[in-house]
């Protein structure tokens, strides 16, 4: 049907049928989402529809159906539902083949039902019986939806024609009993059980908490983690009136039988265009998750490049107060493997965005990564970049990953330093060498791996120098430790970079023991010249321990080094603000080290602050979280620039902008 006949159907359906029904909203299951098809777009490959539990109470479905009636016929089609809904989480429908590129997740329940493209109508019950009549009553029926329909709740809202769905506002948690109230058209976002949950907000759910932080101090607290199902969502960083927002980091950790992961999140601003590395590859994959904290939809239109070409692109509507985490092979984006590239951004108002790489090692566990997201409306800068740490052989693998943000192809020269400060030897993809010439294409990347050789660990620092005049890359390393075989633990690092700066620190348990956590430090040096670097320990309410340490970091050189060994009298347990200073610039990095249940060295990376940096008063995001089912989070809040003294709420939200009510 082309547009102009559409719009001529519509208009005769609302002067010629003006049906609403009357029902009770549900109070537990209710239709959230539909889709019903775009060919040849990169969006679903089926139409589906989407139930979502917003009760507080698990739902048995083994007695519900889901009805489907065409428009302007009596004839109802009946899908019988099976297995159980617990709050706050979704069920997913796959219907007909509608030749889309981009594969559903896995559907709870699958049937032949041919979802009518232009209109239709739905209907949940929880019972077998089926309904009568083109506008049958709904008494008997939990939640009812007619799209582009003289059948409906309340009035009818219309199916968009551009590939996007229909989603119920916040969520699934939005239910007036009038279905154009109720829904909005947003880019397809199928759910299934399997998906984060979004429990609607109850009276009982807190969603914040406040804090109050000194200069060189901080506050740290953790999800329990208890429930049964994986809540996700994102968090606010609210500063008072007159306040600036605090530096942050929150670490996420998965445990199953024992430890799996922990990554660190850095908090960030809000930013309106952006970009960061992409890879897929085999047990490769990335993330990223876009949180909208405004209160209007927010467009984010998206470009994934390779070396060579893009890849794919696109337009998502991301729904006002929502969250969207999904990995680039997944829908809405649909990127097909195998990628190594960029993907691009520009959002029709600041959103906050968190990108991570992802890896399934030997014993099919999922290991994360952070990466950067450039923010490009900022300078780009042609100096020299210092990346403070790689390590290579005796069970270590770095990769060295190089982002040009820019329109046009970049070159330079990637140089590895020992912690002398003296070119280092390493082994770079089939050969062994202490430079690398780069040229890389515009909006492009360029990855370089330093594979395992055996032998000596070599560890030391990378220095990118772009060729004069020239704009330098986004420069990071992801270095990987194996054990046995097995890679059991990723971490990505990119220095921050000043002469004076904070960091987080914990340290307890036994050090080296199982449930241990460690911290360390790398530190290179950006100049010609030594550096004396300055170390003081503070505690987490900004008091001196009396414990402080002067480190010689050769010119150019690096060293890393863990708090155990700096300080070994520091008494354990031990939460606190490391402070470092030098008269010459330096590139840090902070680290957190746990040992798990079997053993395995997990190493995640935590982001510094510049000391002399501008504190903003603007909000700062995690835009994800991850609590429940074995996820906890940890959030840790510090005063990151000097003589900052701030307060403010920290409020968490599920994906569905609800309250998230977090124990801790």
């Amino acid at each position: 049907m082309n547009v102009s006949m559409r719009v001529l159907f519509l208009a005769v359906l609302i002067l010629v049928s003006r049906i609403s029904l009357e029902a009770v909203p549900s109070t537990t299951v209710v239709i959230s989402q539909i889709y019903t098809g775009l060919a040849g777009s990169t969006g679903p490959s089926n139409s589906y529809i989407e139930l979502f539990n917003k009760g507080i109470t698990t739902v048995d479905l083994q007695t519900w159906t889901l009805q489907y009636s065409a428009e302007g016929t009596s004839t109802w089609q009946i899908v019988p539902l099976s297995g159980s809904l617990a709050p706050g989480q979704y069920y997913l429908v796959r219907a007909n083949s509608v030749g889309g590129r981009g594969p559903l997740p896995q559907a709870d329940k699958t049937t032949l039902i041919n979802l009518g493209f232009d209109n239709g109508k739905i209907a949940l019950l929880s019972s077998d019986t089926s309904l009568v009549g083109a506008c049958p009553s709904l008494v008997s029926v939990v939640d009812f939806l007619g799209y582009s329909s003289g059948c409906r709740e309340g009035t009818s809202p219309t199916l968009p024609s551009d590939g996007r769905s229909l989603h119920r506002k916040t969520a699934g948690c939005t239910d007036t009993d009038n279905n154009q109230l109720d829904f909005s058209s947003a880019s397809p976002q199928p759910r299934n059980t399997l998906s984060g949950r979004s429990v609607c907000e109850s009276t009982t759910s807190v969603g914040r908490r406040t804090f109050s932080i000194l200069d060189r101090s901080g506050t740290t607290f953790q999800s329990s983690g208890t429930a049964s199902g994986v809540s996700v969502g994102y968090a606010r960083i609210q500063p008072d009136v007159g306040k600036t927002a605090p530096a942050g980091v929150a670490v996420i950790g998965f445990r199953s039988t024992k430890l799996v992961y922990e990554v660190g999140v850095a908090a960030v601003p809000a930013i309106t265009r952006g970009l960061f590395y992409a890879e897929i590859n085999g047990p490769r994959n990335t993330g990223l998750a876009i949180a909208n904290p405004n209160s209007q939809d927010v467009t984010v239109d998206f470009t994934v490049a390779s070396t060579f070409d893009i890849v794919s692109s696109g337009s998502l509507t991301i729904p006002a107060n929502t969250q969207v985490a999904k990995f680039l092979n997944e829908l809405p984006y649909g990127t097909r493997d195998p990628l190594v590239g960029t993907f691009a951004f520009t959002a029709s108002a600041p959103v906050a965005v968190t990108a991570l790489r992802g890896f399934t090692n030997e014993r099919n566990e999922f290991l994360f990564a952070t990466l950067p997201v450039v923010d490009l409306s900022q300078p780009a800068s042609t100096a020299p970049a210092y990346i403070p740490h790689f390590a290579v052989n005796g069970g270590w693998t770095t990769d060295v990953i190089l982002v040009n943000t820019a329109d046009f192809p970049i070159t330079g020269k990637v140089e590895f330093y020992n912690p002398a400060g003296g070119l280092a030897t390493v082994p770079v993809g089939t050969t062994t060498v202490s430079s690398v010439e780069y040229t890389i294409v515009q909006k492009g990347a360029l990855k370089l791996n330093l594979p395992d050789m055996g032998g000596t660990t070599v560890t030391g620092s990378v220095r990118v120098t772009p060729t004069s005049g020239v704009r330098a890359p986004v420069s990071m390393t992801v270095f990987s430790l194996f054990n046995g075989g097995v890679r059991v633990t990723e971490a990505g690092v990119i220095g921050v970079t000043g002469t004076q700066l904070r960091t987080y620190v914990e340290e307890s348990g036994v050090p080296d023991s199982v449930g241990s956590i460690q911290a360390g430090i790398a530190i290179a040096n950006m100049s010609a010249l030594t550096s004396n670097v300055d170390i003081e320990m503070l505690t987490l309410d900004g008091t001196s321990t009396g414990l402080t340490k002067s480190v010689s970091v050769p010119g150019g050189g690096q060293t890393a080094a863990m708090v155990k060994d700096l300080f070994p009298t520091l008494a354990r347990p031990f939460k606190g603000i490391m402070r470092l200073s030098s008269s010459n610039s330096l590139s840090v990095l902070g680290l957190r080290i746990r040992n798990n249940e079997v053993g395995d060295y997990l190493i995640s990376t935590l982001s510094p602050s510049n000391e002399l940096a501008t504190a903003s008063s603007a909000e700062a995001f995690f835009p994800h979280l991850a609590d429940g089912a074995g996820h906890t989070t940890q959030f840790t809040l510090f005063s990151g620039a000097a003589g900052q003294t701030t307060s403010g709420t920290t409020v968490f939200r599920t994906n569905g902008g609800q309250n998230l009510g977090l124990g801790f």
